[in-house]
């Protein structure tokens, strides 16, 4: 009887620790904060993966660069969540495959679709 008491407490115990932390960088980004919907929920886990949620659509198990640009790799670029071309939320730029790159800016991160200055996202959170 005993024995059954504390195995259900180990299991109650697993099932309320909380899912795998997230990294820097990870939160909503929109081009106009007040309108969330249109705007992108980015998780970056620890392992290198990425999960982006637009809306009713999540995108998971995405690849991520730290080292994007190579060697040329500004000190402000924090990194690049990829995306199958087939798979996008939105086309891929002219240099590459479709990506929202996440940049640390003076008060926080934004995100540029494609590397793109003319698309950026706020961080909303």
């Amino acid at each position: 009887m005993r024995m059954f008491s504390l195995t259900l407490a180990v299991s109650s115990l697993a099932m309320a620790l909380p899912a795998a932390a997230e990294e820097p960088g990870s939160g909503l980004y929109a081009a106009d904060c007040a309108d969330p919907a249109a705007g992108y929920r980015i998780a970056i886990m620890a392992d290198g993966s990425a999960e982006v949620q637009q809306g009713a659509t999540t995108l998971a198990e995405l690849l991520t660069r730290y080292s994007y640009f190579g060697d040329a790799t500004p000190a402000d670029f924090l990194i690049a969540v990829l995306f199958d071309p087939e798979a996008s939320p939105f086309a891929q730029g002219a240099d590459g495959a479709p990506r929202i790159e996440i940049w640390k800016g003076e008060a926080a991160f934004y995100a540029l679709v494609n590397g793109d200055p003319d698309r950026r996202l706020m961080s909303c959170e």
